[in-house]
């Protein structure tokens, strides 16, 4: 069974950052065992847009620095995509996602 499990999520003060999450992927994903899911707002481009969010993972250490910024999967879609895109790449989370640690002020 593949498995998805938050360990850590990081906190920002910049508007532009929605979230950054570390998820443990077991198996590994194309070689990480971590991945840095990075969900930004992006921009208006016209006053009656709504703000749409992009969502791009990374391979990064455990306490969630980027190893390569290639990206692994790159996606425009929902506020929760991130559960979305899980489950696409076949993983379940782990329900244990109140044992992951918090990071404020990155």
């Amino acid at each position: 069974m593949k498995v998805a499990r938050l360990v850590k999520k990081l906190v920002f003060n910049e508007k532009h950052v929605k979230e950054q999450n570390v998820y443990r992927m077991n198996p590994p994903l194309q070689g990480y065992e971590h991945v840095l899911f990075s969900s930004v707002i992006l921009p208006k481009f016209r006053e009656e847009d709504d703000n749409a969010i992009e969502t791009m993972l990374f391979g990064c250490s455990k306490d969630g620095e980027v190893i390569s910024w290639s990206e692994i999967y790159c996606d425009r879609e929902d506020w929760d995509q991130e559960r979305i895109i899980i489950m696409e790449l076949g993983y379940t989370i782990d329900k244990l996602e109140d044992k992951f640690e918090t990071v404020l002020n990155c």
